[in-house]
């Protein structure tokens, strides 16, 4: 993973930052154990609320980490919801704002693979 942390505002946007973490695959636990609560936040006036990867490690940083070691600050990404109505059952494709990367994709149905989805928000590019 890169260096780059997100800076959690309140509790709600921790729960995304979780949520984007984990979308990443990123092993969010303490020590291999406990998970992370994203509870440490701007709103709280909390010090290590920055969550993300130095130097290949996640955890909660200090904004004092984050520059020392030149870390990225990112922002959560925005979602944008499109239906696609042409494909059946009307999948909806979770996109991100970063130049139509796939996120998410609900509502898969039978005989509708992945990589159709994939095909078609590539032509949108």
């Amino acid at each position: 993973m890169k260096d780059e942390v997100i800076e959690v505002l309140d509790l709600e946007h921790g729960k995304k930052v979780k949520e984007y973490w984990e979308s990443r695959d990123a092993d969010i636990r303490i020590k291999g154990v406990q998970e992370y609560q994203f509870s440490c936040t701007k709103q709280e006036g909390d010090k290590y609320r920055y969550y993300g990867f130095i130097n290949g490690e996640f955890m909660n940083y200090s904004y004092e980490q984050v520059m020392i070691y030149g870390c990225e600050i990112i922002k959560l990404p925005t979602e944008s919801k499109l239906c696609y109505d042409h494909l059946p059952n009307n999948i909806e494709a979770i996109l991100t704002d970063f130049g139509n990367e796939l996120l998410a994709v609900r509502g898969l149905a039978d005989g509708v693979r992945h990589n159709e989805i994939q095909n078609y928000l590539e032509k949108l590019k």
